[in-house]
């Protein structure tokens, strides 16, 4: 034997290095010969190892089972012979090391299950069988002494994924497909290996109709020639990571290739790459072309469409071009009447014309609006008719046939054009009315308020405004600018307001210069002339209130509270003219300024005159009806007013007094009973006179302290007069619109508060007189 078969080399290898670093990952301990012999083991020793090497465990595949051989049920093992039984281990050694290694699936497991109940025991010693036939199990029924238990083993399921019992619905074995006879059938040059399933490849095949359904449905496999985009992803839903190149990868069932699959005959990824990528094509070819054929059946959907409406729109051009042509032929004789003096056109003719076009050729009427043509022809015959026509002798003449042709004009107006109306109203009818204006006297308004209101219905608002505004409304203006009210015998409100109804609000532009008028010719004016409430009382309700009610104070209010304040208050003689000249105007006058007039100018004399009257033992008799006879001259309204009321009460408190006095006084001899008359107007004659000078003497020495300031009130006319009021046992007299007493000669007055404090005469007087 050469010795160089047996040199060992000491050098360093690659193996070495890693076994070094412990990068192997199939290291493996070394078994007990290995260990004694080292490189010197038997071949065969080595090949036991290989054969016995413990190979990973899988725990997500079915369990299998090795086959022990046949054992008879009942027959115990002693009873076995020593060869037979020899030759069960012996089977049973090869058996294990055979199947040691091989990987235990699913499909092995149930196809080697389903047959006859306990083969599985053909892998084992068959010891379950032997304990359940010595307990009296009988193959085939049920467990327990009474046969109620199971007849059938619990079979193992596996589950799709790693989920929890029952996570994938009710866990009942599949059954798997029956396999056809032809199959089960070998052919004579086929070698038969056991523990090996022959994997038969399942073809799928799809018709035309289902790719393009697949498609429709959102199902197909796009074909991508280019990357849609460059973003990195990362798969890590599968068993390992996978990186793609975009989004789009997802959901290609082609675009990772298995390369770690084991193919029985040959492996090629590129054909099987290329392959699936020419069927995405020709299934993405089918897809185009069924939607170019339906794109072209739509096309020729639409064209259809298409070719029945121009027919439709031809028919209806033939159709307009009949008409039209006729249309035309209407108008060339109308043309041809309106220009031929022997038969000339005349405006029944155009008439019926108009009628006939807008019945007859409607569409056309209304889309060339030949209502404008028709003013070319009855303007001229218009004006022709209307030239001898006066407005304002004959208003209602040429009524009727205005409304004719404005029942034919004015129904083809459009919201954004005039009415052809609007152009035969301005151009025939409007000139006559200027020339009309030009002449009328605005003083006599009858005339012209008659033609316009005959000829309202007719006119178009914006022409009607344009008459007022430009015509009617400036004439007016300027006749009442030239209007004076001290020389003109007609009345300025007779030709006024019969513009009213028409003009309404426009105559505010006129009412001031009436107003001011009125003012310059009442500055001269006396309430005794009844004139100007004659001329007054019709604007009452035409000038607004406050306008109104601001020009009669200004002018009627100073002079009447003249009068008033100068009226003369004599119950012996009364004259009355002023107080009548008042009242006359309590109806046009605000009520507020009639009781201001009477509180300011009327009622502290006539208080005045009525306590001279009881300070000197009067009869009271005649007093009252003094008092009587003045309350009802008063007007109702007037006299229901609280100003008025309260200055009548303190009449009847003054009354009342005087009357509580002179029953505590001693008894006087009574004046004779002068009679007051009831009538207002009729005064009785004055008393006698004769005691007159006496009584001036006595009135002119005062007998007291008191007496003299009663005295000087009197003649600045303050009122003075006792209340129902004590103040320190003493009596409280009103002076004016304050309070006094007299305490041994001295004045008392009331502060502004509760104070009394002692003033002088003199600051009485200041006092109550400002």
């Amino acid at each position: 034997m050469n010795n160089d078969e047996y040199r060992e080399e000491f050098g360093i290898s690659d193996r070495d290095l890693e076994d070094a670093m412990g990068r192997r990952s199939g290291f493996r301990r070394l078994t007990k010969e290995q260990q004694i012999y080292g490189v010197f083991n038997d071949s065969d020793a080595e090949e036991e190892t290989t054969v016995s090497r413990k190979q990973k465990k899988s725990y997500t595949t079915p369990l299998s089972f090795v086959a022990g051989g046949v054992v008879q049920a009942g027959k115990k093992k002693e009873d076995l012979g020593e060869d037979e039984e020899a030759e069960m281990e012996e089977e049973e050694e090869t058996i294990i090391h055979t199947l040691k290694g091989r990987k235990r699936t699913a499909a092995r497991q149930t196809g080697k299950s389903k047959g006859e109940m306990g083969n599985w025991e053909a892998h084992t010693k068959g010891i379950g069988a032997k304990l359940l036939l010595q307990m009296g199990y009988q193959p085939g029924k049920g467990l327990g002494r009474e046969l109620q238990g199971i007849s059938k083993p619990i079979e193992a399921v596996l589950r799709k994924g790693r989920g929890a019992i029952g996570a994938y619905g009710t866990e009942v074995p599949i059954a798997p497909e029956p396999v056809p006879e032809e199959e089960k059938e070998l052919k004579p040059h086929q070698w038969r290996s056991e523990g090996k399933k022959k994997n038969k490849a399942n073809y799928v095949y799809k018709t035309i109709e289902e790719v393009i359904e697949e498609e429709s449905k959102g199902g197909r496999r796009v074909v991508r020639t280019q990357v849609d985009n460059k973003v990195k992803v990362i798969d890590m839903t599968g068993p390992e990571q996978r990186v793609l190149s975009g989004y789009h990868a997802i959901s290609s069932q082609a675009a990772v290739v298995d390369l770690t699959r084991e193919f029985a005959h040959y492996d090629i990824p590129e054909l099987r790459h290329n392959v699936t990528l020419f069927v995405d094509m020709c299934e993405h070819e089918i897809i185009r072309n069924a939607r170019e054929l339906n794109h072209a059946h739509d096309r020729i959907v639409g064209l259809e469409q298409e070719e029945n409406t121009l027919k439709i729109l031809v028919e209806r051009e033939e159709s307009q071009l009949k008409s039209s042509t006729r249309l035309l032929g209407i108008l060339e004789d109308l043309e041809k009447r309106f220009r031929d003096i022997s038969n000339p056109l005349t405006l029944s003719y155009l008439a019926s014309v108009l009628t006939q076009l807008q019945t007859e050729y409607y569409e056309e009427y209304h889309l060339y609006e030949m209502g404008n043509l028709a003013n070319s022809y009855l303007v001229p015959l218009m004006r022709e008719r209307l030239s001898l026509w006066q407005p304002l002798s004959s208003p209602k003449e040429h009524v009727t046939l205005f409304q004719q042709f404005k029942d034919i004009l004015e129904n083809q107006t459009r919201l954004t054009q005039i009415s052809p109306y609007y152009g035969l109203i301005w151009n025939a009818w409007m000139p006559l009315f200027r020339i009309a204006v030009s002449s009328w006297n605005c003083r006599i308004c009858d005339p012209m308020i008659d033609f316009i209101e005959v000829w309202l219905p007719l006119l178009p608002p914006t022409i009607f405004q344009n008459i007022l505004h430009h015509f009617i409304l400036p004439k007016i203006q300027s006749e009442v600018d030239t209007w004076n009210p001290l020389t003109d015998t007609i009345p300025i409100h007779s030709w006024v307001h019969p513009w009213i109804p028409l003009l309404g609000q426009n105559l505010d532009i006129v009412y001031p210069t009436i107003r001011q008028k009125l003012g310059f010719a009442l500055i001269n004016w006396h309430p005794s002339d009844k004139s100007a409430r004659l001329v007054l009382e019709p604007w009452l309700t035409v000038f607004p209130k406050a306008h109104m009610d601001a020009f009669l104070i200004k002018h009627i209010v100073p002079k009447l509270a003249k009068e008033l304040n100068a009226m003369t208050i004599n119950p012996q003689s009364q004259v009355l003219d002023q107080w009548n000249w008042v009242m006359a105007w309590e109806d046009l006058l605000p009520i507020v300024q009639v009781t201001t007039m009477l509180e300011k100018f009327f009622f502290p004399k006539w208080l005045q005159v009525l306590a001279t009257w009881l300070n000197h033992n009067p009869n009271y008799e005649e007093v009252t009806n003094w008092y009587k006879g003045w309350k009802v001259l008063f007007p109702e309204n007037i006299a229901k007013h609280p100003s008025v009321k309260e200055q009548l009460t303190k009449a009847l408190d003054i009354m009342n007094r005087a009357v509580q006095m002179a029953s505590e006084a001693p008894p006087r001899v009574p004046q004779p009973f002068i009679p007051f008359p009831t009538r207002p107007v009729l005064l009785p004659t004055p008393p006698p006179r004769i005691n007159q000078p006496q009584i001036r003497v006595e009135m002119s020495i005062p007998s007291g302290f008191k007496d003299l300031v009663i005295r000087r009130c009197e003649e600045r006319g303050i009122l003075i007069m006792p209340v129902d009021r004590w103040q320190e046992g003493k009596q409280v007299y009103k002076c004016g619109s304050g309070f006094i007493y007299f305490d041994k000669n001295v004045i008392f007055a009331k502060d502004y508060g509760t104070r009394w404090i002692p003033i002088s005469i003199q600051t009485l007087l200041e006092t109550v007189g400002s």
